[in-house]
């Protein structure tokens, strides 16, 4: 976690494939690229695993 402290990380529950990467956008990219017609799941590499505040 301290390595790659509040990155991204998209997960494809199906398969548990998943991508990292310090910008969201990039992250969703990649995964999209694998799994154009799945839904992903964003969660954040920190404490929490948040992405924003509800």
């Amino acid at each position: 976690m301290k390595a790659h402290y509040n990155w991204a990380i998209m997960i494809e529950p199906n398969s548990a494939d998943y991508v990292i990467d310090p910008n969201p956008e990039v992250a969703f990219q990649k995964i999209r690229q694998k799994h154009p017609n799945a839904r992903i799941m964003e969660m954040r590499l920190n404490e929490t695993g948040a992405v924003g505040r509800i």
